[in-house]
């Protein structure tokens, strides 16, 4: 066999900045690295490679020949450059079967998440995938919506579907959060154009009344950390504040913990959060080598990981619409007049639920939600997980 037949072989050091502005923190690195293995992405060659002057320690890959460029690419369009050390004339070459457009057996390689590679798939085969790897989750959620729309203006009816858009074999753009024109309309206080209709006006035009709004304090950290540990904290819990410990002493800087958290949850790019975190908190960019920032943001992904646990990224929107349909369901069987705008539900004035009363009924709807629908996804996908696994090592891409 030719020499250029023959996979490259690279270190990859798990402590690698640039990898570290991709996974937030090393214990993601090191899961992306277990599955890049469990896949046959990679290989270890050497688990013990000495490199650098300083005699540093890291593992030594082989990339799979087949996925070589593609993840070369990836990396470089991340700003992560990882140079070949050598070429083993004694590895093995991966083949490449044809790949399989059954949808059971492509589940486990698409995800909601930007930068995500889907060589081969159109934006509506993703989507099918995505439906059905969630179905546990996304079919009693589109009943219980439909029960909610019955009957309902059509600016109020909610609307779902995933939002995926592919560029180059890349998923560069996705989503997926139940939404409805009215809820969409701009607010009172943002409102512009004065022939433009705010929220606040339509509500009193079709409820005779005040709006008042009930809505739930971070909404995605809490779903985070409901799907990752079972804990929904009680309504006097800050996840900001618990996530960004001693920061959020005013609600300046609880926007910018905030603002913070979003990007790291949703924004694939570490130069992208490096520069906004730089731009939002000069305060820690003292030093010229930006090493203040650095450390301020290890810190911030050590405490986001520790209280939610792995982030879901856009995942976190279809859990949070899928738990929170029921607490709309019980609102209409209660009677209520309401709108739901995301993780907030506004309620005619003269006709709402007590406050202690509504925390109640989400705490208890969103764990029924978990112990249940979410259950039955999760035991399923850490079934086909496996078996997964095993057909990806025949059916790479």
């Amino acid at each position: 066999m030719d020499f250029e037949d023959r996979p490259s072989v690279v270190a990859v050091p798990q402590t690698s900045k640039a990898l570290l502005g991709i996974y937030r923190n090393h214990k993601n690195i090191y899961n992306a690295v277990q599955y890049a293995l469990a896949c046959s992405l990679i290989q270890c060659v050497n688990d013990n490679y000495a490199y650098g002057r300083k005699g540093h320690i890291a593992k030594k890959y082989a990339w799979n020949k087949v996925c070589e460029h593609q993840l070369r690419e990836l990396m470089k369009k991340h700003g992560i450059l990882i140079p070949s050390v050598s070429r083993d004339s004694e590895l093995e070459l991966f083949e490449k079967p044809e790949a399989s457009e059954d949808v059971q057996q492509l589940y486990y390689k698409v995800r909601l998440g930007k930068g995500m590679m889907t060589p081969g798939l159109t934006e509506q085969k993703v989507s099918q995938i995505l439906s059905y790897k969630h179905r546990n989750v996304l079919e009693p959620f589109l009943d219980r919506m439909a029960y909610v729309n019955e009957g309902r203006p059509e600016a109020e009816k909610l609307n779902f579907r995933f939002h995926v858009r592919i560029t180059n074999g890349f998923n560069v753009k996705n989503g997926c959060r139940a939404y409805s024109l009215a809820g969409g309309l701009v607010k009172e206080s943002k409102k512009q154009d004065v022939n433009e209709e705010s929220f606040e006006e339509y509500f009193r035009r079709t409820r005779n009344d005040e709006p008042v709004e009930y809505d739930v304090k971070g909404s995605v950290p809490r779903i985070n950390r409901l799907v990752n540990s079972g804990v929904w904290d009680d309504w006097n819990v800050d996840p900001y504040s618990e996530m960004f410990p001693g920061f959020c002493t005013d609600p300046a800087k609880r926007k910018i913990a905030k603002d913070t958290y979003m990007l790291y949850e949703f924004e694939q790019s570490g130069l992208k959060i490096k520069s906004a975190v730089a731009r939002k908190c000069p305060e820690f960019v003292k030093s010229e080598g930006g090493e203040e920032i650095r450390q301020t943001m290890e810190y911030w992904y050590e405490g986001v990981w520790k209280w939610q646990g792995d982030s879901l990224g856009s995942l976190a929107f279809l859990y949070e619409d899928a738990a929170y349909s029921k607490v709309d369901v019980a609102l209409k069987k209660q009677g209520y007049g309401f709108i739901r705008k995301f993780d907030c539900w506004v309620f005619p004035k003269g006709h709402k639920p007590a406050e202690k009363d509504f925390r109640e009924l989400v705490k208890n709807c969103v764990t029924a939600w978990y112990r249940t629908e979410y259950a039955k996804e999760r035991d399923e996908l850490e079934i086909l997980e496996s078996a997964g696994v095993r057909e990806l090592r025949k059916h790479l891409f």
